[in-house]
């Protein structure tokens, strides 16, 4: 081996042994910070079939004649969050603003007689408010209070979560481009109803857009859901990290009730819902908290509705089954100040 070969062997050996770099991606907000969060989600349905079993006999399609649906739904929120106190990771005071709480449903039923519109607006006793979450030891968990100056009716605050960082999605240890981790099924509710239940109601007061199936859904969420570090991109002036996202999860409720013209017999419903999306998480490395997260995709749905008792003295049962299928959008944005 010539002296030359000698000198370059140590330099190749270091080339082959230097340390991957990797980053920390964590969420650190400092004392002080005020984030204005825009949340914006949306789906589109068309049903796709339709089936009815009557006293175990499936009843033909024909009996329906011509028959369509397409439900659409949206929903808007931006809100103000001041983090006050903060200890370590974590904010011990933080005073949310509800600054826009809203959306829309539109329904769509075509038969042979032509379609049927129904539209809804939503709208929330919370928007305008401002509360208080103040970290509890004992209880581990924030107590939720309407701040000073801004008063409501005490159950606005049951459901209400402090959460709407999307801490959830991230690696438990530093990264290197390329790497990818398993992320809980459950961090997608912290997209499906970011800050908990906003208590949306229809603008007449008659439908709530919130209630323990919508509960359910959430707590039932299963599948997969990976995180895949991507690198940084520079935005504004501002150094990114760029998480890819990909989830394929699922969930389902169920309820029943009395049927209201029945005294003798009991109606169920059970839902089953999909979610193949995909998209990208952008994560602010100096600020500690996430810039933006876009996903979108492919959103099923099936609606099975039951009723079992006694009609005119006689044992029935009847199953009702739609299945529907389209797109679904989540789109935040988040601005420090």
């Amino acid at each position: 081996m010539s002296s030359s070969q000698r000198w370059l062997l140590p330099s190749a050996l270091l080339a082959f042994t230097a340390p991957i770099a990797k980053d920390e991606v964590v969420f650190k907000v400092a004392r002080g910070t005020t984030l204005v969060r825009t949340l914006e989600s949306s789906f589109a349905l068309e049903l796709d079939s339709m089936k009815v079993v009557l006293d175990g006999e499936e009843v033909s399609s024909e009996m329906f004649g011509e028959f369509h649906m397409r439900l659409e739904r949206q929903e808007n929120t931006v809100v103000t969050d001041v983090f006050e106190e903060v200890s370590g990771v974590r904010p011990t005071r933080l005073v949310r603003t509800f600054d826009q709480i809203g959306g829309k449903r539109h329904i769509e039923v075509t038969t042979g007689e032509g379609a049927e519109p129904q539209d809804s607006e939503y709208e929330s006793a919370l928007e305008g408010k401002r509360v208080t979450f103040l970290w509890n030891d004992e209880s581990s968990a924030f107590d939720a209070a309407f701040a000073e100056g801004s008063e409501g009716d005490g159950a606005l605050l049951a459901d209400l979560r402090e959460d709407m960082d999307l801490a959830r999605f991230l690696p438990s240890a530093a990264v290197a481009e390329g790497e990818a981790w398993e992320i809980e099924p459950a961090a997608f509710g912290d997209v499906l109803d970011p800050g908990g239940d906003l208590a949306l109601v229809s603008a007449d007061d008659e439908e709530s857009a919130d209630d323990e199936e919508d509960s359910q859904l959430r707590d039932n969420l299963a599948g997969k859901l990976t995180g895949t570090y991507r690198g940084t991109r520079e935005v504004e002036g501002k150094r990114l990290a760029v998480i890819e996202l990909a989830l394929d999860v699922n969930t389902h409720s169920e309820s029943s009730a009395a049927a209201e013209d029945m005294p003798d017999a009991t109606v169920t419903n059970q839902a089953h819902a999909t979610f193949r999306l995909a998209g990208e998480l952008l994560w602010d490395l100096e600020g500690g908290h996430a810039a933006s997260l876009e996903l979108t995709g492919d959103n099923g749905l099936e609606l099975v509705q039951g009723l079992s008792g006694t009609l005119e003295g006689e044992p029935t049962e009847q199953t009702q089954t739609m299945t529907f299928s389209g797109t679904a959008r989540y789109a935040m944005h988040f601005e420090r100040r």
